[in-house]
């Protein structure tokens, strides 16, 4: 069975408790039994800068992290008088026992409706001359910009293009989800990977497409020899445009 906590207006969900745990949403399970569940909401915090940009010129604004817990969002760009969109690129900074170990810059993500993603999942990968071992996941944070819940379908492939995994979820309006490949089970219906991925196959892709048009960015994390976090962009092809060809 299949359980979705939606929150109200300016709250988010948490986690669930009870005789149910995690943060996936919705959640997938089994029941055998009377259960007692409890889905936790926080309230969103939001707030807004201004910038104002010369013709031609830049400008940036900066937020400054803490060493509290991981709090998820994300941040949505309007423009006033020009009717040309400026370009923007967030770059996330990562620290650990008060060192920058990782910083990653994305671009501005227009919404869009069908979406492919480069997946990297290893476990276990060597590293050459013998330095041991890594792990490495792509993860992707979704943003539905529509005016309505979105349905999307999810669709892992090989290199080959052959699909080996697919689901569905629904993600209301101006909600957010991120998950890491790994974790897509646990969040979709119907999907499913294959064990020997993250041994055998190791690199595919993730298309995403939906009734209502999604902001979307992905990362790579590695953890390094030395416990360090370490985060590279992915891009995101739109395939919502009509394909390009070069010679």
């Amino acid at each position: 069975m299949q359980l979705t906590a939606t929150a109200n207006p300016g709250y988010t969900f948490s986690s669930w408790s009870g005789d149910l745990t995690g943060s996936a949403n919705p959640k997938w399970t089994a029941i055998l039994a009377p259960m007692s569940v409890t889905a936790t909401f926080t309230r969103r915090q939001s707030s807004s800068l201004d910038v104002a940009l010369a013709a031609a010129g830049a400008g940036r604004v900066t937020t400054v992290g803490s060493n509290g817990s991981t709090q998820d969002g994300y941040a949505a760009v309007t423009w006033g008088s020009s009717s040309t969109a400026p370009y923007g690129t967030a770059i996330f900074s990562y620290s650990q026992n008060g060192v920058v170990v990782s910083e990653a810059g994305v671009p501005a993500s227009p919404p869009t409706t069908s979406a492919r993603i480069f997946v990297d999942y290893r476990t276990g990968a060597s590293i050459p001359g013998s330095a041991g071992t890594v792990d490495t996941y792509t993860g992707f944070a979704a943003v539905n910009r529509g005016s309505g819940t979105a349905n999307i379908s999810y669709t892992l492939r090989k290199l080959s293009g052959d699909p080996i995994a697919s689901g569905t979820g629904s993600l209301g309006v101006n909600a957010h989800m991120a998950s890491f490949i790994n974790q897509l089970p646990d969040v979709l219906s119907g999907f499913s990977i294959p064990p020997s991925f993250p041994t055998d196959t190791c690199f595919g892709t993730l298309e995403l497409s939906s009734d209502q048009p999604l902001s979307i960015v992905a990362l790579r994390l590695t953890t390094n020899q030395r416990g360090e976090t370490l985060l590279t962009s992915t891009p995101i092809a739109d395939m919502s445009h009509p394909f390009v060809t070069r010679d």
